[in-house]
């Protein structure tokens, strides 16, 4: 399932209110976004916080965005919050070792606000397992065997022993019950 980042981050911020139990006045998505650098603001507990919303986050990508959100977070003098429809516990703790804020759709956080020297919040959820995983068009396991003139799924062992009737035993019924009277091992 692919959503929209309007849909990843209304997703995301009610899975916070949800999880944490927060009033709806505590986190507010800004509608005026001055800062073009980023997806969105939202607002929690009055700390204003730049967004950057990505579909998916992994290790193979955390280097670069955890890079770019530290320029930007500094460039601007703004916290950032990283937004997300799934963000792996290992992940989750690598971003936070770096200073980054996390938050995804299944309603695991990592949003810390220090002011100078002092923590003025810390919220942290972990453990929401992936509500979103991705549907698969097709079935995990199908049905063995393969089609073969009329017979549809027929079995291979099925096959064979046919197979093997026509080509040893003879093509034709009287064939198969003179060998098979001569021979006692079938």
């Amino acid at each position: 399932m692919v959503l929209t980042e309007l849909e990843t981050l209304n997703m995301a911020l009610e899975a916070l209110r949800e999880k944490l139990v927060l009033p709806k006045e505590t986190v507010i998505l800004k509608e005026d976004n001055t800062y073009k650098n980023f997806d969105a603001v939202v607002q929690i507990m009055d700390v204003e916080f730049l967004c950057e919303v990505k579909n998916t986050v992994t290790t193979a990508t955390i280097g670069n965005i955890t890079n770019r959100l530290k320029i930007l977070g500094t460039m601007e003098k703004q916290p950032v919050l990283l937004i997300a429809k799934y963000i792996t516990p290992t992940v989750m703790d690598n971003l936070a070792s770096n200073g980054i804020n996390t938050l995804d759709c299944a309603g695991n956080c990592h949003i810390r606000y220090v002011k100078g020297n002092k923590i003025i919040f810390h919220l942290t959820n972990k453990g929401e397992k992936n509500t979103l995983m991705a549907e698969k068009p097709y079935p995990a396991f199908q049905e063995a065997g393969f089609a073969y003139g009329d017979h549809i799924n027929v079995t291979v062992r099925h096959e064979g022993e046919k197979v093997f009737e026509e080509k040893v035993l003879g093509n034709t019924e009287s064939d198969r019950r003179i060998f098979r009277g001569n021979q006692k091992c079938i």
